[in-house]
């Protein structure tokens, strides 16, 4: 595999197939391969040698209903496969005997990717802090360690049926791994010939200064803005909001981002100090659980 070349997770599900279609037709967009992955999550059954004899028919029974498991679990592959070759799109298919959060995490190591696609679980609607209670254990694992960029699908997301032309928002923060993120999506948006919008989203400095104070802040922060602008994206149109007192910086960019129709929102995620590999940072992790489209989350 390459950087020409999408990942995709599955866990072979019924709901799975609008997300399939999705990765599929992007893929398509992008004129690059689509790679399907998935994991059993078990491994092989231990040898039978040494094994106490009453324990032999549990043991066979258990290899049997593996062995079954798998060839119904590689059957449906190969259909998620053919559905995939028939948008015209070349497909691959790896199946593996692992747990899937640390499984993709070494296959993309391995075989680097352009990028995971990566459905979120419904119980990502949450308010604890801890991205593997928001997004569950495969989802946050993924997140928080993946060395390559990852297009998250939430849940209530809706997904693009038309990729061409479309609207692309990317949260600012002018941080350095926000520079590489934007630079990351940057050929995606000029093969799809997408619009692009640089949002930089901020609460007021403090109620108790002065109205000159804050306006100078935003002033400030409107200059960079342009700045960056013309360094990475000169045809970019940028966009400075406040936070409104009732929400956070996550909230209000899924909200603007909603109100743009933007098909894909992007995000620079890196987490302070040590928990750096345990957090996506706040602001990562509240986009992620109000965004309604796919949200590419690119790790510093």
């Amino acid at each position: 595999m390459s950087e020409n070349t999408l990942l995709f997770p599955t866990d072979l599900a019924a709901n799975n197939q609008t997300r399939l279609q999705f990765a599929a037709t992007l893929a398509k967009a992008l004129d690059v391969k689509l790679c399907l992955l998935h994991f059993m999550g078990v491994a092989d059954a231990e040898s039978s040698e040494d094994v106490p004899q009453a324990l032999l028919p549990a043991i066979e029974a258990m290899r049997k209903t593996m062995a079954e498991r798998r060839d119904a679990a590689e059957k449906q592959l190969k259909l998620e496969q053919s559905v995939v070759q028939k948008l015209g799109v070349e497909c691959c298919v790896e199946f593996r005997n692992e747990r899937a959060s640390t499984g993709i995490l070494d296959y993309a190591k391995e075989h680097p990717p352009a990028f995971v696609v990566l459905g979120l679980r419904s119980s990502s609607v949450s308010h604890s802090p801890l991205v593997q209670h928001v997004f569950g254990s495969t989802s946050s694992t993924v997140l928080r360690h993946s060395n390559v960029p990852v297009l998250a699908l939430p849940p209530n997301a809706t997904l693009p049926a038309a990729l061409h032309k479309c609207k692309w928002v990317v949260g600012v923060d002018f941080s350095d791994e926000n520079k590489r993120a934007i630079s990351f999506v940057q050929p995606f948006v000029e093969k799809l010939q997408a619009s692009i919008e640089l949002v930089h989203i901020s609460a007021p400095l403090s109620r108790e200064l002065d109205e000159p104070v804050n306006q100078l802040w935003a002033d400030h922060a409107k200059q960079q803005l342009d700045e960056l602008k013309a360094l990475l994206v000169p045809s970019a149109k940028t966009t400075f909001k406040q936070t409104p007192s009732d929400k956070t910086t996550g909230h209000a960019l899924a909200e603007h981002a909603s109100h743009r129709d933007a098909s894909f929102l992007v995000l620079s995620a890196s987490g302070k100090g040590n928990l750096k590999k345990f957090f996506l940072g706040s602001t990562a992790e509240r986009t992620l659980r109000y965004a309604t489209m796919p949200v590419f989350v690119v790790r510093g």
